[in-house]
C-alpha cells in the first residue's frame, strides 16, 4: 500500500471499492495483523453521506476489522477539523470562547436571501415566473455545486439565468418533472 495519500475516482461500478479493499487486506498481510500504530488509522472520503456509509459497511464485511478505518465526507472532515482545532482558533484570534454552530440548509437560505436582497430587489438576480425563495435556493445550489467540482467560477446571475427555465419554477427535490 502507498505510503503518501492516494486520490481514487472512477464510474459508478467500476471497481473502486473492491480494488481499495484489496490494497487494505493486501497491507494488513495474510495473517491479518495490525499494520498501523495504536492510535492511527486510514482515513477515506467518500463524495456524500450516504456513499459514506456504504463504503464503510463494505469495508467492515470485507476486513473483519484488523484495522481501524475511518470514512467521512469533506465536508464532514472540515466541520470535524473546525471544532477539533476551534479552541485553538479562538485563543490565535482573540474571538469570544463560542463554540462554532453549523448552518442548517433553511438558515442557510434565509442568510442568502439578505445578503443577496440588493440583486433580488433589482431584477439581477431573479429568474422570470420563479419566486424569491425558488432563486435563492437554486443560486446557493450552484455555488454548492461549484464547490464540490472544485470550480473556481463564481456564480454570477447571467449564469444562473441561462442554466434554467423562464417562466417554469424549479420542482422540488424528488417531485417527477415529466407530465403524467
Amino acid at each position: 500500500m502507498a505510503t503518501r495519500p492516494l486520490w481514487l475516482q472512477g464510474e459508478t461500478g467500476s471497481g473502486k471499492t473492491a480494488w481499495l479493499i484489496d490494497q487494505l487486506m493486501a497491507a494488513a498481510g495474510p495473517d491479518g495483523t495490525e499494520i498501523l500504530a495504536t492510535g492511527q488509522s486510514f482515513l477515506l472520503f467518500a463524495a456524500n453521506g450516504d456513499n459514506r456509509i456504504r463504503l464503510a459497511d463494505r469495508i467492515a464485511v470485507a476486513t473483519r476489522g484488523p484495522f481501524e478505518v475511518v470514512t467521512t465526507t469533506p465536508n464532514g472532515f472540515m466541520q470535524d477539523e473546525v471544532m477539533l482545532f476551534w479552541p485553538l482558533l479562538v485563543n490565535h484570534l482573540g474571538l469570544l470562547p463560542q463554540f462554532p454552530v453549523r448552518l442548517r440548509p433553511e438558515n442557510e437560505q434565509e442568510l442568502a436571501a439578505r445578503l443577496w436582497q440588493p440583486q433580488l430587489l433589482d431584477g439581477r438576480l431573479q429568474v422570470e415566473g420563479w419566486l424569491e425563495p425558488q432563486t435563492v435556493r437554486r443560486a446557493l445550489d450552484f455555488c454548492s455545486w461549484g464547490l464540490w467540482q472544485g470550480s473556481q467560477r463564481r456564480i454570477y446571475p447571467p449564469y444562473c439565468q441561462r442554466a434554467y427555465r423562464r417562466g417554469s419554477p424549479p420542482k422540488p427535490f424528488g417531485e417527477p418533472s415529466g407530465k403524467r
